[in-house]
């Protein structure tokens, strides 16, 4: 991987591949709803919507045939911290696509008709969004009170409604900046083309010394219960962890695999196909700037809730006191660097989490890099973490569904794990 940085704090990868047949294009820019106001909530996914809708020289139309006549695989996305736009076109189309995505980001027109039919659109999507959301979800909507990070990336009507082209070239103004944005490229380059483009676009641009932060988030137990009508229990629990950019972000990838996010996870092995008490169960991750979370989620009858919620409770301090062995160990990294290896067939993922990495992590690493990364984490790293991150004092949980318990019971269940598991102990 190339790496290159204009003299206004814009970066540049590049990844090319001589083998493949298509180039993928991503720029990544470092606001999110995290960094709006509670009064300009939804206003990062506005922008979003808006430069597919027209630049100065381009309107909505003319955009969307651009796209079709490309036959280009294209989308953005708006998260908590970052925004991004991204084509996958044949290798013979990447110096239209970079056209066009740099059009759209230089010169948006911010049309008011334009602009009143994204609003629809965006409280459309919000009204299809309520009621729909899973337990890890909805906690990550919580544990964080004081932080946008509870905030939805959609924002809400009220907020959204007030949005004008006005407030939308202010805050591009100020978030979508050369030093808050990363360019990245793979697939079949045109090295030198892109590189000239993107110096010539984007090099003038000033720094305006604002690059990507967030203030840290105090995490906040949360433990609800949430009536639905189903006759299935959704649950899930959430152990705070850290932010993207600590070194131990490797080793929590290696524990969260040990534990379920495989099907010889002990938590899949255990409650799902041993012991028959779930539907699914699965657990994962999640890393922001300063903060982040290890999260289980899983599908059970209510008759089967409490006594899977005991079992989780054994296996993780099992875990947190006996450590992990070495066959799962050395499996897990054995299973995380070969789904490493086999995401190189996939340019546009490739593009799309380069930018990611670059922005908020500790860098973009090319594959050697990354598995040279995961090989040198040990094992007394991995049992170290596990030890100080399992503690069911300040687990946070939802359950969604029927269920006879309220919170105040689960509650006393997670105290109780912790109390009875270190009687065991």
């Amino acid at each position: 991987m190339k790496k290159l940085t204009l003299k206004n704090g814009l970066r540049i990868l590049l990844d090319p591949d001589k083998n493949a047949k298509t180039a993928s294009i991503c720029m990544t820019v470092g606001v999110g709803s995290r960094m709006e106001s509670p009064e300009q909530a939804g206003i990062s996914h506005f922008v979003e919507h808006m430069l597919y809708s027209g630049t100065t020289s381009r309107s909505r139309s003319d955009i969307n045939d651009q796209i079709s006549a490309m036959s280009a695989s294209y989308n953005g996305e708006t998260s908590k911290e970052y925004t991004r736009y991204y084509f996958q076109v044949l290798e013979n189309q990447q110096e239209a696509a970079a056209d066009l995505l740099f059009d759209m980001l230089l010169h948006p027109a911010f049309d008011p008709k334009e602009t009143a039919v994204e609003r629809g659109i965006i409280c459309s999507e919000l009204d299809m969004r309520d009621g729909g959301q899973s337990p890890v979800g909805y906690l990550m909507d919580n544990i964080w009170p004081k932080s946008q990070l509870v905030a939805s990336t959609g924002g809400v009507r009220e907020t959204v409604s007030k949005i004008t082209p006005d407030t939308l070239r202010a805050f591009m103004a100020k978030y979508y900046v050369p030093e808050r944005m990363v360019f990245s490229a793979c697939g079949k380059l045109n090295e030198g083309l892109l590189l000239r483009k993107i110096k010539n676009q984007f090099g003038k641009l000033p720094n305006t010394k604002n690059p990507i932060s967030a203030e840290p988030a105090p995490c906040k137990r949360f433990i609800q219960k949430i009536p639905q009508l189903s006759d299935k229990l959704a649950l899930g629990l959430c152990f705070p962890t850290f932010g993207s950019r600590d070194e131990r972000y490797y080793a929590l990838d290696i524990l969260e695999h040990i534990i379920s996010s495989s099907p010889s996870g002990r938590l899949f092995a255990r409650i799902r196909e041993e012991l028959g008490l779930v539907y699914s169960i699965r657990s994962g991750k999640v890393s922001f700037l300063n903060e982040g979370i290890f999260a289980i989620e899983m599908v059970v009858d209510a008759d089967n809730e409490i006594t899977a919620l005991l079992e989780i409770g054994a296996i993780l301090y099992d875990i947190k006191t006996n450590g992990v062995t070495q066959k799962e160990f050395q499996r897990a990294k054995h299973q995380l660097t070969d789904t490493l290896t086999m995401d190189l067939d996939n340019n546009l993922y490739c593009a799309i989490a380069n930018g990611e990495d670059e922005l908020l992590y500790n860098g973009a690493l090319g594959h050697a890099e990354k598995l040279k990364k995961y090989n040198s984490v040990t094992l007394q790293e991995v049992n170290r973490l596990a030890a100080e991150l399992i503690d069911f004092t300040q687990t946070s949980l939802v359950a969604a569904g029927s269920s006879p318990c309220d919170s105040d019971f689960y509650k006393s269940i997670l105290d109780e794990l912790e109390v009875l598991n270190k009687e065991k102990k």
